[in-house]
């Protein structure tokens, strides 16, 4: 201490100090470590992304949505007030959340491209990493438990009691656990792992016979969306009621109606012309309807199961993959078992909503892979048909597949970015000018796209039927999910992993399921929720994949939590097999000869005594257009009946087509058909001309 202070302030003390803060800045940058792994910089910027979207939802989302969503200006009837909604505020903050994965992406980025770090924080910055990695279990762990306790007014189930909604049962959540485990022994298992990876070895006859099996599989859960005129009255309520709009949508273009011209589609709009082509050649019937419903719903999982068969380059792990992923695109929403409800005979969902962005998936995945087509302007093209078919799974397909281009593309560059536009513009302009082509030749009209978003206008707009969305539970698990996919896919291109295929998957998957989760948004009804179950599912497929490869790599398939989380989530996917259709049940319900009530419509005969042939009437009820078809008369109802008209607007224009066409009469049930239709009739110049105690004829005096 002496020498030390006799040095202070003499010129001889000078040196040792430099050579001492020298031998202090070697060390510091000998210590130097490396820059953050792409995986490390993703968990750190996990929580910094969690407080700016809270921020951002909270503070942003009320006046966003007083911007964006202004008060509608439709008109709907005095009895359906109560089910007018609107939630700006909700809507701008769904929108508001979609910029998770964007931040996350461009924090991971930066904190990636960091070039070194000091040591004082180099081992903090190794110590949040686990600590992220707790805190996204845990809040996993609270949501999922949260669905589970959430009690539901009587706004979403029309009752007075409000259970709570369980979709996996105490029962599945035990198996779930058992297969985890099953699993994480066999990944331990030296010889376990050397039998699977003989097994998974991949031949030409063994790609058949599991290409095979997954048919089979395909065609036994597709089984119950099957129904005759014959068997139709035996189906629950739900399928039964929701059939009447997709049928009649079908019946409509038979009846010479034109989706996007004078029609508006509720569910598909390009989809009807393909139902109808297929019945015009093998027959009306329910029943050949429904099968053409089901062999779409079919090619689009089987699509599924050839992108993971490209991901795993294994025919056996892509059907392993694959039959949980198809049992839960099946999910029951209503029992019985032998007369469900479910998502393939829910028409609207499939193959309606999401056949097409399946199918375009797979047409993306095969060119990634180097498969046809080769160019990248067909796969645009396609995207574009899925969008003029419905917009709200269309447009996130679409931007699904240009995000997963730019995430695979790296640094953006302006000949890149061009070369892009090109062929986005030449796929879109191709599909465009397809369904036109389509339209002239059908209807002499070319496409109003307006019609397109007809429906979304009226709901998410103006607040038809919309429901508030709880602040937790299992929806925000799912939107964990595609916030993970997301940033596993910039992880991986920061690491510069092969498996192209596999990389834009994840990204397509995550933009895809963000996207077409605004179904559930507007809607927030618990059993809407399960709509976007096969999306998730999807997402949790391409996890369970990564999570299973990443541990078989590591000495006695170690598991690390994140990865034993996914493979949760796998096996809560497989016990949906637990749903599985009987073939005694299935093949006694169709076997049945009941009532043929979609076929043999009450008051046909009675309607037919009071029209011409070839007559252009409105007939304003369910299946209103295959009554047309059975009696020889034009319906120009732009509408599958009068429950699809909940806006003055919407009859002002439906009686102005009658006029144009030169028709004077409007039938209407008095079952199904809101009591101000009639006034509204009345007082637009029509006047009451009978009944036969179901249905009213109303006569046009003008």
């Amino acid at each position: 201490m002496a020498s030390s202070r006799a040095f202070r302030g003499t010129a001889v003390a000078q040196p040792p100090r430099r050579t001492a803060a020298k031998r202090r800045t070697t060390g510091r940058a000998t210590a130097k470590v490396r820059p953050l792994e792409p995986a490390e910089a993703a968990w750190l910027a996990i929580v910094p992304t969690a407080v700016v979207v809270t921020l951002l939802i909270y503070l942003i989302g009320p006046p966003l949505g007083a911007v964006i969503y202004p008060e509608g200006t439709a008109h709907f009837w005095l009895s359906i007030q109560e089910s007018i909604r609107p939630e700006p505020t909700e809507q701008a903050r769904f929108l508001l959340s979609l910029t998770g994965p964007l931040i996350l992406t461009a924090l991971t980025i930066r904190l990636q491209s960091l070039p070194e770090r000091r040591p004082t924080w180099a081992g903090l910055l190794t110590d949040l990493v686990p600590v992220a990695q707790i805190v996204a279990l845990v809040l996993v762990a609270y949501f999922f438990v949260m669905q589970r306790v959430q009690s539901f007014g009587e706004m979403y189930t029309s009752a007075a009691t409000a259970p709570q909604t369980v979709y996996f049962t105490n029962r599945t959540l035990l198996v779930a656990a058992l297969i985890v485990v099953a699993i994480a022994l066999g990944l331990r298992s030296d010889r376990v792992r050397e039998v699977g990876h003989g097994w998974l070895r991949e031949t030409r006859a063994r790609a058949i016979v599991y290409a095979l099996l997954a048919l089979a599989a395909t065609i036994w859960w597709l089984v119950p969306a099957v129904n005759l005129d014959s068997t139709i009255a035996a189906t629950h309520e739900a399928v039964y009621y929701h059939l009447r709009f997709t049928f009649d949508e079908a019946f409509a273009v038979v009846n010479g109606r034109a989706p996007l011209v004078d029609f508006a589609a509720q569910y598909g709009s390009l989809w009807p012309y393909v139902m109808a082509g297929g019945m015009s050649l093998l027959g009306t019937s329910l029943g050949v309807f429904t099968a053409l419903m089901a062999t779409v719903t079919g090619l689009s999982l089987l699509g599924l199961y050839d992108v993971l068969r490209r991901i795993s380059r294994s025919s056996l792990a892509a059907l392993l993959l694959f039959l949980p992923l198809l049992a839960t695109s099946m999910y029951m929403m209503r029992g019985p078992l032998e007369m469900r409800y479910s998502l393939g005979n829910y028409f609207a969902t499939f193959p309606l909503r999401y056949s097409g962005p399946l199918l375009l998936a797979w047409l993306f995945a095969r060119h990634l892979d180097g498969a046809r087509p080769r160019r990248l302007w067909p796969v645009f093209l396609a995207a574009g048909l899925v969008v003029l078919n419905n917009g709200d799974f269309g447009i996130p397909a679409l931007g699904a597949t240009i995000a997963a281009l730019l995430w695979l593309g790296g640094r953006p560059t302006w000949p890149v970015l061009r070369a892009l536009a090109l062929q986005l513009v030449i796929g879109l302009a191709g599909a465009y000018l397809l369904v036109s082509a389509l339209t002239l030749a059908y209807a002499g009209s070319l496409p109003d796209i307006s019609l397109l978003f007809r429906y979304a206008r009226m709901y998410a707009v103006a607040g038809f039927a919309m429901l508030p969305m709880p602040a937790t539970g299992f929806h925000v698990v799912i939107y964990l999910t595609y916030v993970a996919v997301i940033g596993l896919a910039t992880v991986r291109v920061l690491r510069g992993d092969e498996g192209r295929v596999l990389t834009a998957m994840l990204v397509w998957s995550g933009i895809f399921g963000l996207g077409s989760a605004s179904y559930y948004v507007g809607r927030s009804h618990p059993e809407v929720l399960t709509n976007i179950f096969p999306a998730w599912a999807f997402a949790v497929t391409l996890l369970t994949f990564v999570a299973l490869r990443a541990a078989a790599a590591r000495p006695r398939g170690r598991l690390l939590a994140m990865e034993v989380a996914c493979l949760c989530g796998f096996a809560l996917l497989a016990c949906s097999f637990g749903q599985w259709p009987r073939p005694w049940q299935e093949a006694e319900r169709l076997q049945s000869d009941l009532p043929r009530i979609f076929e043999q419509l009450d008051g046909t005969a009675w309607v037919r005594a009071r029209v011409e042939p070839g007559e252009p009437v409105l007939i304003l009820m369910q299946l209103g257009h295959r009554m047309a078809d059975q009696i020889g008369v034009d319906n120009v109802a732009p509408y599958t009946g009068s429950q699809s008209i909940p806006t003055q607007e919407q009859l002002d224009e439906t009686v102005a087509l009658l006029r144009e066409a030169g028709g004077r009469k409007v039938f209407l049930s008095q079952w199904d058909t809101l009591a101000e239709l009639p006034i509204a009739l009345q007082r637009d110049g029509f006047v009451f001309a009978g009944s036969n105690g179901d249905i009213e004829e109303w006569v046009d005096q003008k």
